[in-house]
Order: structure tokens, then sequence, then C-alpha cells
């Protein structure tokens, strides 16, 4: 298996490491506290560098749940995904398993892409644009994601991530906070 790249973002807070060969992955989310730095997501084995699922966050686009048997009704249409999983579902979307492009990167940040007309294989029925920037701004990690829809019509489809945060251990741990005034 090809080795896979680490591109690394550091300031005086964070050390994160990110994976645009792996779907734009999250493989090691470090917080400075004092001198010491802390695991704030699980980190990945470099030996699994290559798969999503085993990292420390993965981007779960153009769907972020599980659908039952990989069917799907939409405006009057069925649809069948592949890459069932042994529960039977298509699950947490498809773009984690491409390589992502790199737009723009510096030291603290970095911007990719996915164009799902550019792959043969993506397993979606529709065609859309994705676009996620990770950050650090000082004292924050900032994510986030765009997605947008280039199909001609109306289309199903959503985003999330999905973070393996450490357990705080101690008083000198890290806490992760997330400012959240909405949610569905």
């Amino acid at each position: 298996m090809p080795k896979i790249n680490v591109h690394e973002l550091q300031n005086r807070y964070w050390n994160v490491g990110i994976l645009p060969d792996a779907g734009g992955s999250i493989a090691y989310c470090q917080a400075r506290k004092r001198r010491d730095l802390y695991d704030v997501m699980r980190p990945t084995a470099e030996q699994d560098y290559h798969n999503p699922s085993l990292s420390s966050s993965f981007l779960m686009i153009p769907w972020s749940n599980r659908i039952r048997d990989g069917r799907f009704q939409f405006e009057g249409k069925s649809y069948q995904l592949g890459d069932l999983k042994a529960d039977g579902t298509a699950m947490h979307g498809d773009v984690r398993n491409h390589k992502l492009t790199i737009e723009d990167d510096d030291e603290t940040s970095i911007i990719l892409s996915f164009e799902s007309i550019s792959y043969e294989n993506v397993n979606f029925p529709f065609h859309f644009y994705a676009r996620v920037t990770y950050a650090l701004e000082d004292t924050d990690f900032v994510i986030s994601i765009t997605l947008e829809n280039c199909y001609i019509k109306p289309i199903p489809a959503g985003f999330g991530l999905h973070p393996y945060f450490v357990r705080p251990d101690g008083d000198n741990t890290p806490q992760v906070k997330i400012p959240c005034t909405k949610h569905y």
C-alpha cells in the first residue's frame, strides 16, 4: 500500500494532522496545555492512515446516516447505492473513500475539495461539490464544510463529521467545547 502523506497544521495551541488522500480525514488532533500536548481525538496508527474509519475523525458526505439496504426513494424514483456494510446499510457517505484536492494550504490551514463528476466510482447518483476547510485560529480549531448541488434538480444530500474524542483524564486534560446554538 502506498504511503499516505499527512498535512500538519500547527500553532501555539494545536497540532493536527490531515489526510487529503484518505478523504480529508484527521489523523491526529492534539491540544497544548502548558508545555504538554494532549490527544483531543484518538490518534490514528500510521499503518491505518489509508482507512478513514480508523482515523481520528472522517467526513460524512453526501449523507451522514445509514441508508437501509442502500436503497432510497426521491421524487418518485428509487435509487440503489453500493458498498453495503455488514449491517446491510450504506453508511456515512462516500467522500471519505476518495482522494481530495488540495486547493490551498499553509501551516495553520488547509482547504480540500471534491467534485463528484471528476470520479467514475462515486457511490451517489447525483453530482455535487464538497469543500472542507481545517483552520487553526488562535485557540480554536475550526472546521467548515460546504456541500453544493451540481445537479440540475434538487438532490437529497447532507454532511457531517465522525470524530472519536478522547475521554478527559483528570484536571490537566484539555476539555472540548463545541459552541452549538442550533441543531436538528
